[in-house]
């Protein structure tokens, strides 16, 4: 009797540390181009790009990955089979990850600049109205912590600059319990579109 006890505390005790730990995903884009890094807790699993030592210890992999990719034909892809169906789950998915899925930071700031200022000015205005419409679609899907969505304007600045960071945070419980649900719809739907 006492084993059973020990193995149900253990079983709720893995239970509770599992809706404790978030995985955190940040995305920025800024001068330096697109980053993304995604953490378990405070223990690091991926960072995109890798940084610069990281290449240099992977040697000769990456000049024979590029010599593939330019010898084979460029592709604009198609159609797939049972894309829609796939994409009909993912839709599911996030749907249910609507008021689950916690965004920490949601900072986009917009600069508008040309060589036209009434131009700019056009621009800047519409990306002002942008702003207002994204903050209210933002927040009406998922919970918001911080949020600074702007747009300013520079008649000395020649060309127009984005920065943008996004931290999102989701329990990996919840994570783990929608993908298993995810999986079961995607062989259920198999298993029906073979029975047929």
């Amino acid at each position: 009797m006492r084993v059973l006890i020990w193995i149900a505390a253990i079983l709720a005790a893995i239970a509770a540390l599992l809706f404790l730990l978030r995985l955190r995903l940040t995305a920025e884009y800024g001068e330096e181009g697109p980053s993304l890094t995604a953490a378990l807790g405070a223990v690091p699993l991926l960072k995109l790009p890798k940084p610069k030592g990281a290449e240099k210890a992977e040697g000769k992999k990456r000049p024979e990955k590029k010599k593939k990719e330019t010898t084979e034909k460029k592709d604009k892809g198609g159609p797939e089979p049972g894309f829609k169906k796939t994409l009909q789950i993912i839709r599911k998915l996030l749907g249910k990850l609507k008021r689950r899925l916690c965004v920490d930071e949601l900072t986009i700031r917009y600069l508008s600049a040309g060589d036209d200022p009434a131009a700019t000015a056009l621009i800047y205005g519409a990306a002002n109205a942008a702003a207002a419409a994204l903050a209210r679609a933002v927040e009406s899907l998922f919970r918001v912590k911080q949020r600074d969505i702007r747009a300013g304007v520079s008649f000395t600045e020649s060309a127009p600059r984005v920065y943008a960071r996004l931290r999102l945070s989701v329990s990996l419980g919840v994570l783990l319990w929608l993908l298993a649900a995810a999986a079961v719809q995607q062989k259920l739907a198999q298993w029906k579109a073979g029975s047929k």
